[in-house]
């Protein structure tokens, strides 16, 4: 399919990638230095491109989550008010979901990977799942043990 890249403009601060779709142009992503917009975003999965497949603490991720701290914060220079994370504190909970590179005049940047948040959440999530599945099946034995 044909892609256009419209550049012009581009001093506003935002790069714009229009699809142009039986004679229709259609945005499809705005980039600027705070935001990326897209309608949807995926990212690769397959099985046939990962290796060394190891199962997952459940109860890891929980504790990792339970340990991360939400910060109420607004980037040097703006005034709106931010809740998130603070890399270097998730860093030390969970190291594979922080990058690291020289960017902006800043010698070891760092960043935080959503996907690697999001995975933990969900094993979080699993895990106190299966823990209120537990204390329900428990909760219903002393039930009809204590009518």
């Amino acid at each position: 399919f044909p892609v256009t890249i419209l550049t012009a403009g581009s001093e506003d601060g935002n790069f714009v990638v229009n699809l142009m779709t039986a004679g229709v142009m259609t945005e499809c992503m705005r980039l600027n230095k705070e935001t990326l917009y897209v309608e949807q975003l995926f990212e690769t999965s397959d099985k046939r491109v990962k290796e060394n497949f190891e199962p997952v603490s459940l109860q890891e991720t929980h504790d990792n989550i339970m340990n991360l701290k939400l910060t109420k914060y607004n980037y040097i220079g703006q005034t709106s008010i931010h809740t998130g994370l603070i890399a270097q504190e998730v860093e030390q909970v969970i190291p594979v979901a922080v990058n690291t590179e020289n960017r902006n005049g800043i010698e070891d940047f760092k960043s935080v990977s959503n996907r690697e948040i999001t995975n933990t959440l969900l094993g979080a999530v699993q895990y106190l799942s299966k823990k209120l599945e537990q204390l329900s099946a428990e909760f219903e034995a002393y039930k009809q043990s204590h009518p």
